[in-house]
Protein backbone atom coordinates (compact mmCIF):
# COMPACT_ATOMS: atom_id res chain seq x y z
CA UNK A 1 0.00 0.00 0.00
CA UNK A 2 1.43 3.46 -1.36
CA UNK A 3 0.13 5.78 1.70
CA UNK A 4 1.00 8.80 -0.48
CA UNK A 5 -1.72 7.42 -3.24
CA UNK A 6 -4.30 5.98 -0.44
CA UNK A 7 -4.22 9.94 1.70
CA UNK A 8 -4.95 11.69 -2.06
CA UNK A 9 -7.36 9.19 -2.61
CA UNK A 10 -9.25 9.53 0.27
CA UNK A 11 -9.23 13.59 0.59
CA UNK A 12 -9.99 13.66 -2.99
CA UNK A 13 -12.80 11.47 -2.67
CA UNK A 14 -14.22 12.66 0.51
CA UNK A 15 -14.37 15.76 -1.37
CA UNK A 16 -15.97 15.13 -4.17
CA UNK A 17 -18.65 13.50 -2.68
CA UNK A 18 -19.47 16.12 -0.12
CA UNK A 19 -18.99 18.81 -2.89
CA UNK A 20 -21.94 16.84 -4.43
CA UNK A 21 -23.89 16.80 -1.87
CA UNK A 22 -23.27 20.35 -1.36
CA UNK A 23 -24.20 21.03 -4.71
CA UNK A 24 -27.87 19.19 -3.93
CA UNK A 25 -28.40 21.34 -1.07
CA UNK A 26 -27.44 24.14 -3.30
CA UNK A 27 -29.92 23.19 -6.05
CA UNK A 28 -32.68 22.02 -3.88
CA UNK A 29 -32.31 24.19 -0.84
CA UNK A 30 -32.39 21.38 1.30
CA UNK A 31 -30.01 20.39 3.67
CA UNK A 32 -27.73 17.33 2.07
CA UNK A 33 -24.62 17.81 3.87
CA UNK A 34 -23.31 15.01 5.83
CA UNK A 35 -20.95 17.00 8.12
CA UNK A 36 -23.97 19.48 8.56
CA UNK A 37 -26.26 16.71 9.52
CA UNK A 38 -23.27 14.71 12.02
CA UNK A 39 -22.96 18.24 13.26
CA UNK A 40 -26.30 18.22 14.52
CA UNK A 41 -26.76 14.90 15.99
CA UNK A 42 -23.65 15.73 17.95
CA UNK A 43 -25.42 19.36 19.45
CA UNK A 44 -28.44 16.93 20.26
CA UNK A 45 -26.25 14.52 22.05
CA UNK A 46 -24.02 16.63 24.22
CA UNK A 47 -25.10 19.56 25.90
CA UNK A 48 -21.32 21.17 26.69
CA UNK A 49 -20.45 24.51 25.02
CA UNK A 50 -17.71 23.44 23.83
CA UNK A 51 -18.92 20.56 21.51
CA UNK A 52 -21.82 23.04 20.51
CA UNK A 53 -19.36 25.31 19.59
CA UNK A 54 -16.95 23.13 17.54
CA UNK A 55 -19.68 20.60 16.17
CA UNK A 56 -18.94 21.17 12.47
CA UNK A 57 -15.89 21.06 12.74
CA UNK A 58 -16.25 17.83 14.56
CA UNK A 59 -18.50 16.84 11.92
CA UNK A 60 -15.82 17.05 9.64
CA UNK A 61 -13.26 15.01 11.19
CA UNK A 62 -15.88 12.07 11.72
CA UNK A 63 -16.96 12.03 7.87
CA UNK A 64 -12.96 12.17 7.10
CA UNK A 65 -12.38 9.39 9.62
CA UNK A 66 -15.48 7.30 8.11
CA UNK A 67 -14.37 7.94 4.67
CA UNK A 68 -10.55 6.83 5.32
CA UNK A 69 -12.56 3.93 6.90
CA UNK A 70 -14.07 3.31 3.63
CA UNK A 71 -10.87 3.58 1.39
CA UNK A 72 -9.29 1.31 3.78
CA UNK A 73 -11.63 -1.13 2.97
CA UNK A 74 -11.64 -0.66 -0.73
CA UNK A 75 -7.62 -1.06 -1.01
CA UNK A 76 -7.92 -4.04 1.23
CA UNK A 77 -10.41 -5.39 -1.33
CA UNK A 78 -8.12 -4.52 -4.30
CA UNK A 79 -4.99 -6.46 -2.70
CA UNK A 80 -6.40 -9.32 -0.70
CA UNK A 81 -9.03 -10.38 -3.22
CA UNK A 82 -9.44 -11.45 -7.37
CA UNK A 83 -11.74 -8.32 -7.56
CA UNK A 84 -10.26 -6.62 -10.78
CA UNK A 85 -9.41 -2.85 -10.56
CA UNK A 86 -12.13 -1.91 -13.05
CA UNK A 87 -14.29 1.36 -13.92
CA UNK A 88 -17.17 -1.64 -13.18
CA UNK A 89 -16.23 -3.09 -9.97
CA UNK A 90 -15.39 0.79 -8.32
CA UNK A 91 -19.49 1.34 -9.05
CA UNK A 92 -20.18 -2.12 -7.14
CA UNK A 93 -18.29 -0.91 -4.45
CA UNK A 94 -19.31 2.60 -4.34
CA UNK A 95 -23.05 0.89 -4.42
CA UNK A 96 -21.96 -1.32 -1.76
CA UNK A 97 -20.64 1.77 0.49
CA UNK A 98 -23.81 3.60 -0.71
CA UNK A 99 -26.19 1.21 1.10
CA UNK A 100 -24.39 0.85 3.80
CA UNK A 101 -24.58 4.65 4.91
CA UNK A 102 -27.69 4.97 3.90
CA UNK A 103 -28.75 2.08 7.01
CA UNK A 104 -26.04 3.80 8.91
CA UNK A 105 -28.20 6.84 8.46
CA UNK A 106 -31.48 5.23 8.96
CA UNK A 107 -30.25 3.99 12.27
CA UNK A 108 -29.22 7.49 13.03
CA UNK A 109 -32.67 8.90 12.58
CA UNK A 110 -34.35 6.42 14.22
CA UNK A 111 -32.45 6.65 17.30
CA UNK A 112 -32.40 10.36 17.41
CA UNK A 113 -35.95 12.06 15.96
CA UNK A 114 -35.16 15.02 17.71
CA UNK A 115 -33.09 16.02 14.71
CA UNK A 116 -34.34 18.07 12.31
CA UNK A 117 -36.60 17.20 9.57
CA UNK A 118 -34.44 16.35 6.40
CA UNK A 119 -36.35 15.54 2.99
CA UNK A 120 -35.45 11.35 3.38
CA UNK A 121 -36.02 10.21 0.23
CA UNK A 122 -33.58 13.28 -1.84
CA UNK A 123 -31.22 12.56 1.00
CA UNK A 124 -31.10 9.05 0.95
CA UNK A 125 -30.91 9.49 -3.28
CA UNK A 126 -28.22 11.90 -3.12
CA UNK A 127 -26.10 9.97 -0.68
CA UNK A 128 -26.19 6.65 -2.56
CA UNK A 129 -24.84 8.21 -5.95
CA UNK A 130 -22.38 10.77 -3.37
CA UNK A 131 -21.00 7.11 -2.59
CA UNK A 132 -20.67 6.12 -6.35
CA UNK A 133 -18.68 9.85 -6.64
CA UNK A 134 -16.74 8.61 -3.94
CA UNK A 135 -15.55 5.07 -5.13
CA UNK A 136 -15.04 6.50 -8.39
CA UNK A 137 -12.60 9.20 -7.58
CA UNK A 138 -11.02 6.65 -5.58
CA UNK A 139 -10.79 4.76 -8.79
CA UNK A 140 -9.68 7.49 -10.84
CA UNK A 141 -6.65 8.64 -8.47
CA UNK A 142 -5.81 5.16 -7.90
CA UNK A 143 -5.66 4.69 -12.06
CA UNK A 144 -4.10 7.97 -12.35
CA UNK A 145 -1.24 7.23 -9.87
CA UNK A 146 -0.65 3.34 -11.24
CA UNK A 147 -0.74 4.60 -14.78
CA UNK A 148 1.55 7.93 -14.12
CA UNK A 149 4.01 5.75 -12.46
CA UNK A 150 4.21 2.41 -15.03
Amino acid sequence: MEIYILCTAWICSILAMTGFSILITYVTKRECREPVLLARLLESLNKMELIKRNSLLMGWIIHFAIGLFFMFFYELLWNITEIEFIFLGSILFGTVIGIIGISGWLVIFRLYPTLPKIDYKLYYIQLFIAHIIFSLTAFIIYYFFEFSVN
